[in-house]
Order: C-alpha cells, then structure tokens, then sequence
C-alpha cells in the first residue's frame, strides 16, 4: 500500500476517535457537574433532587460504557474522574439515608474509580458531621465520623497497591487529616454539651432549693 494511503487511513482513524473522545469528555464533564450538583442537594438535605441527579449522571454513564470498548484509548483523564464523582455522591446518598455502601457492581464503576471516590467520600461525610454540630445534632455527627473512621481503616490496606492506585496515598493523608479534625469537633462538642446540662441540671436544683427555703424564711419572718 503506497504510504499516501497508509497515512490517509491513519488520519481518518485518529479523527475518528479524536471525535469520540471529543465526546466522551463532554459526557463526563455532565457527569461530574450532575454528581457535584447531588452532593450540594444532599447537603440541603433535598435528597429527592440528589436521587435525580445522581440518575441523570448514570443514564450518561452508562451511554459512556458502550463508547469506552471502540475506543481503548480515550479510557482515564475526565473519565475516570466522572466515575470517581458518581461514587463519592451515591455513597454519601445511601450514608445520609442510613443505608449500606453500595458495592462497584451495583453502581456499575470500575473496581479503582470506586476506591478513590469512597476516599474522596470522607470529606463529605465531614461535611455532613460538621453541619449536624451546627444544627445541635450530636448524635447525627458521632454517627457521619464513624462511618468516615470506618471508611478510613477500610482502605488503609489498599495503599499497597500503590502501583495501581497512585493518587490513593494522597487522598488518604487527607482523609486522615479529616477524622483527626472530625473528632477533635465532635469531642469537643460533646464535651460543652454535658457541661452545658451538668450546669442547667445544678442550676435547676438550686432553683428549687430556693423554692423550699422561701416558705420557711417568710414563715420565721411572719413569726
């Protein structure tokens, strides 16, 4: 084959999957904008509305699954990010709903985009510990740390596949960094609520000491 052809076939097949890429990028970057959009709702507690963009972003994953086998190439970059959004908002969806982690499979996202989305997971949950402090619900961010503690110690093992998850070690010095601060607020906050109804409990019991004691002062001064 004369190389003016070897090249023009070359050519047509790069523009080709320039074009898909082209599109797969696009994808994803609704897919990110959706997944961040449905964390936001979440922490406004709008779930319904977070339930509906989190659905929109599967419809464009799994049209970006059916892309990804004609063109090997175009895998990674803004796509992988798209899946690691996914993750990271349908887990702190199913956390604030009490429910269990969902697994890769019934999410449908590869095996290390759901890795590095369940550790980017962390800081939302902190988030959500943070606000539930805010609103007096102790209770609520005892819970949100736990699960990031659980969370954390899940993933520890993990860092030994650094040769296939590089940026694993990263976001799990951030993360660690998150639960040492998460706790430090929830102990904290633990600590000045029992203060604060250790003094209304003793307040109250010397209010009504005084109650007792007023009747008979006005009696010893009547006699």
């Amino acid at each position: 084959m004369p190389l003016k052809e070897v090249m023009a076939s070359l050519l047509k097949e790069l523009e080709e999957k320039a074009c898909l890429l082209d599109e797969m990028h696009a994808s994803s970057r609704k897919i990110i904008l959706f997944s961040k959009q449905a964390v936001m709702a979440i922490h406004r507690h709008d779930l319904t509305g977070a339930e509906s963009k989190l659905n929109e972003a599967e419809i464009l994953l799994r049209k970006l699954e059916t892309s990804q086998p004609a063109s090997p190439d175009a895998r990674g970059g803004p796509i992988r990010t798209a899946y690691q959004e996914y993750t990271e908002g349908k887990i702190l969806h199913t956390s604030v709903r009490g429910e269990d982690f969902p697994s890769p499979k019934e999410i449908g996202v590869p095996t290390i985009s759901y890795i590095l989305g369940m550790a980017d997971a962390i800081g939302e949950l902190r988030r959500a510990a943070v606000d539930a402090l805010r609103t007096g619900e102790i209770g609520k961010a005892e819970h949100y740390l736990q699960l990031m503690e659980e969370v954390y110690q899940e993933l520890l093992p993990l860092q030994d596949f650094y040769s296939l998850i590089s940026e694993l070690r990263r976001k799990m010095d951030v993360a660690r960094h998150l639960v040492e601060l998460t706790f430090s607020d929830v102990s904290s906050e633990t600590r000045r609520d029992s203060l604060e109804r250790a003094l209304r409990l003793l307040e109250k019991r010397i209010k009504v000491n005084e109650d007792e004691d007023r009747p008979k002062q006005d009696s010893e001064r009547g006699s």
